[in-house]
């Protein structure tokens, strides 16, 4: 992984190494990874009479490595595999070099030994080896969180091999260092997202190494290697919801507002919620539902709340996702974005612009009973960093206008509060007769996945890096296309500042989703708009792919288009099913196929007909999905990350 060979337990020992982090420490040092097993297994009269050479004897022992040769001294065992070409492998870890001879294995072009000389100096037994990999090797769910708010507590790593042969088992970040020695018990190995010191780890991807041993010599069992990831970001089915923004008056640039709530109920059994909603100063307005199994239900916040800003709390006996989606300017521009499962007392906001006729604001829920203190620190740019202080009301919610206080910025925000919050961001344009809107991360990380992008048909996409760190992060970004096609990129992000990447000037008329792998953690958004930028959406992405996905929100009646889009990041296809869940309970599927390292665009109208739906994503491999909404001749539309099992 990462241009770095890793060595198992038996081949370790076969150096003269009883542990294989040891051996594989020395090999990188080394740079002769091909030449250490024989380096070691040789005679030392061998060794001296080739000291001279440049390299040494690891310089001919890897003419034996490249033969597939190995000597077991233990065991008594040479052993060779059945690759080899016709012709003559020279055995140097075997040769008398006083007697000059050296032994000699003749392979006929089936790869069958049909003859040694000098036999007598090879072990007695010569066998061809064989191969027992480990199998059925994989993470369920794909990714775990060490806080336990945003994703499950723990990811079990399964896979069959016989007892005992598994030896050890190693979690390693992106830049190949360890991060977590598990314990080697029989299937399944468990990992909390948590390093040695019992430490939340960035969130992100990374590399389970399994070290394995095999008790009969001849047969050979490689090490495994499967992905896991941490995410605390992506909120999963739960029985408590947060929605900071919410708004249901008017005002003279975009006329009235209307807010919506979405529950969808992916259970198999009837449910009940409790709906809070908080209002600036501490007023709460609550209501009750009830929810049938397998479907989604719509709350008018407009109904209950005329005229009010208001964040919002959801509550329920059993798990269920929540998304809130806002329209305004006569019904021609809305946004929309999933909702997060628990505050937090960090958070990040990667987009913002404050030029123009942008604005932008800052929306901040205090869910607890007492006051709170919030610290907000604005990171540009062009203008370095700016930091603002503010008192939150209990119960309540709060409103920042970052166009008062950095106009004409491009900016990222970094929000640290005593109490945990929730915060999102909502960006306006065109004079808030247009926008988006998108939770916030509660966490950086080295890993970045964006299922949607467009470039073609007078759409722009920007993607946007905020690292809040000192030091400068360097950035890959991976785009992946329909057909499989992948383009990449790189830049330096500096420290406590943001980036931005133009995608429509970088590779223009195209449907793409997007990779960013980060050397320090960062935060990524996408953000998009279209028609003279009549209107726009945009959203965080995730850290990691995962198996399941749920979209509350959906609708394809009035004009509505409703895409969803599934990014496969891996070498090979991925078998997905969606199921969409209409209002009152009924039901249905499809299957499809996503081709490796690619993305697909579903039409969900084209499929369903004119009807409110919810959506639940499963495939064999972890992907990533988003679902975007177009409406109004595509005057108007919204986007969001799913949430996530």
């Amino acid at each position: 992984y990462r241009d770095h060979l890793f060595l198992g337990t038996s081949e370790a020992a076969g150096l003269g190494f009883s542990d294989p982090r040891e051996a594989n420490s020395r090999l990188e040092k080394s740079g002769m990874e091909a030449g250490w097993r024989g380096a070691y297994s040789l005679d030392s009269a061998f060794n001296q009479s080739l000291g001279y050479y440049p390299r040494g004897t690891a310089f001919f022992a890897t003419i034996n490595a490249m033969a597939r040769l190995r000597l077991d001294r233990v065991s008594g065992y040479l052993l060779y595999d059945p690759a080899h070409a016709p012709g003559r492998v020279p055995v140097f870890s075997c040769a008398d070099w006083g007697g000059k001879r050296v032994p000699v294995l003749v392979f006929d072009v089936a790869g069958n030994l049909q003859q040694a000389t000098h036999s007598t100096l090879l072990p007695a037994t010569r066998k061809r080896a064989q191969s027992r990999p480990v199998t059925a090797l994989q993470a369920r769910p794909f990714s775990c969180s060490a806080e336990g708010e945003s994703g499950g507590r723990i990811v079990e790593v399964s896979y069959d091999a016989s007892a005992g042969s598994v030896t050890g088992a190693y979690v390693y970040n992106g830049n190949g260092e360890l991060v977590r020695a598990l314990s080697p018990a029989t299937s399944p190995l468990t990992w909390d997202g948590r390093d040695e010191d019992g430490d939340p780890v960035a969130d992100g991807t990374y590399t389970v190494y399994l070290t394995t041993r095999s008790p009969d010599p001849s047969v050979h069992m490689p090490a495994a290697t499967t992905r896991v990831g941490a995410n605390t970001n992506i909120p999963t089915p739960s029985n408590t919801w947060y929605l900071a923004e919410g708004y249901t008056g008017s005002n003279t640039e975009s006329g009235e507002f209307d807010t919506w709530v979405l529950i969808q109920n992916p259970g198999d059994q009837a449910n009940r919620a409790r709906v809070t909603f908080m209002l600036p100063g501490g007023d709460n307005v609550t209501r009750e539902y009830s929810l049938h199994p397998r479907s989604r239900f719509t709350i008018h916040v407009d109904d209950i709340l005329p005229a009010a800003e208001m964040s919002t709390l959801v509550e329920s006996d059993l798990p269920v996702v929540v998304e809130r989606a806002m329209y305004f300017g006569g019904g021609l521009a809305g946004h929309d974005t999933i909702g997060v499962n628990a505050p937090s007392r960090r958070w990040y906001l990667a987009e913002g612009y404050t030029g123009g006729d942008f604005d932008e604001w800052v929306l901040v829920q205090n869910p607890n009973h007492t006051p709170a203190q919030l610290k907000v620190q604005f990171q540009t740019q062009e203008q370095g960093v700016v930091d603002r202080s503010y008192g939150l009301e209990p119960r309540s919610r709060f409103t920042i206008h970052v166009d008062d206080i950095l106009p004409d910025s491009q900016v990222s925000t970094y929000l640290e509060c005593d109490l945990p919050v929730v915060v999102e961001r909502a960006q306006y344009l065109n004079y808030m007769n247009s926008g988006h809107c998108s939770i916030g991360a509660r966490s950086p990380s080295t890993t970045w996945y964006l299922a949607e992008g467009y470039t073609g048909g007078g759409f722009e996409e920007w993607l946007l890096v905020q690292n809040p760190q000192d030091g400068a992060a360097r950035v890959e970004i991976t785009f992946m296309e329909l057909d499989g096609t992948n383009t990449r990129m790189e830049f330096d992000v500096p420290g406590r500042s943001r980036y931005t990447v133009p995608v429509h000037d970088f590779l223009p008329g195209a449907q793409v989703s997007a990779l960013a792998t980060s050397s320090r953690p960062v935060i990524c958004e996408r953000a998009m708009y279209w028609n003279g930028r009549s209107d726009g959406h945009a959203t965080i992405g995730t850290p990691t792919p995962e198996y399941s996905w749920y979209f509350p929100e959906g609708y394809t009646a009035g004009g509505y288009e409703e895409w969803l889009l599934i990014q496969n990041p891996w070498d090979t296809k991925a078998v997905v099913s969606v199921e969409f869940m209409l209002p009152g309970g009924s039901s249905q599927s499809i299957q499809l196929e996503v081709a490796a390292r690619s993305r697909f665009s579903l039409n969900v109208g084209g499929i369903i007909g004119e009807t409110e739906v919810s959506l639940r994503v499963s495939s064999d491999l972890a992907v990533v999905s988003e679902r975007a909404m177009y409406w109004r001749e595509r005057y108007g539309g919204h986007c969001s990350i799913g949430a996530m099992q």
